[in-house]
């Protein structure tokens, strides 16, 4: 119900938004270090503007690792590359990222937070589908003295 409502303000309130696409992607995130663990994004995607939703997350017996990540973009449709639209965008985001691991003892667990600009790029070389690149570059902590910066990247 509220991700319905907040599609029907989208649609209402922002401009371009009866051009709009929703998209749903799949993809590797950066979240996971490395490992091939599909992600899931949703968002609404036009010609001026992009809002997505991301969640990637793993979890075993012995560690899990869950990330959310939330991002608006002003973009632009550039040159057609090869057979295929060129679009890209610039904005900001968030993310949050929560991690926990256990051996036989007391659990370890820790979290990652950072809100800051984003930018965006994918190529549309199928009628419904594109390939694309995501990153976050987010500000953990505002405290000058430990000033802690985490970058996140999607394919």
């Amino acid at each position: 119900m509220l991700f319905r409502l907040i599609l029907l303000l989208l649609f209402i309130f922002l401009p371009g938004m009866a051009q709009a696409e929703v998209l749903f992607a799949t993809g590797f995130s950066s979240v996971t270090e490395g490992r091939s663990v599909p992600m899931f994004n949703i968002g609404i995607d036009n010609p001026d503007s992009a809002f997505l939703f991301g969640s990637v997350g793993v979890k075993t017996d012995v560690y899990y690792h869950n990330a959310y990540m939330l991002s608006a973009y002003s973009q632009v449709d550039l040159e057609d590359f090869w057979w295929g639209k060129v679009r890209a965008g610039i904005g900001g985001g968030l993310f949050y990222s929560k991690r926990g691991y256990k051996d036989g003892g007391p659990e370890e667990t820790g979290d990652d937070f950072g809100i800051g600009p984003s930018v965006r790029a994918t190529w549309e070389i199928f009628p419904y589908g594109f390939v694309g690149i995501e990153s976050y570059f987010g500000i953990g902590s505002l405290k000058v003295l430990v000033l802690s910066t985490q970058q996140v990247s999607h394919l």
